[in-house]
């Protein structure tokens, strides 16, 4: 898998899938927005990074921290992370 970062504006996500082509067409399902930018993270950048995860999304409660390896299930692509807490 590879993880792509797509840039919105302010909004970052980031999507794993086996292309970019692939990642494209689950970004545009999952959230309809327009990127300005879509660039591979390599795999030596996202293998030394971690994320916030909060259970049940309940910001008010401590998160815990996976791996991007970790958080990668499967093969189909998805979202890793996003700095969109809009919809939480």
């Amino acid at each position: 898998m590879k993880v792509f970062k797509f840039i919105c504006g302010e909004t970052i996500y980031a999507f794993a899938a086996q292309t970019k082509e692939l990642a494209i067409a689950e970004f545009n399902d999952q959230t309809g927005d327009q990127f300005t930018s879509c660039e591979e993270i390599p795999q030596s950048e996202w293998n030394k990074e971690t994320i916030s995860i909060w259970e049940d999304n309940d910001l008010d409660t401590e998160p815990f921290k996976a791996s991007i390896n970790d958080i990668i299930c499967g093969t189909e692509p998805q979202m890793i992370f996003t700095n969109d807490f809009s919809s939480f």
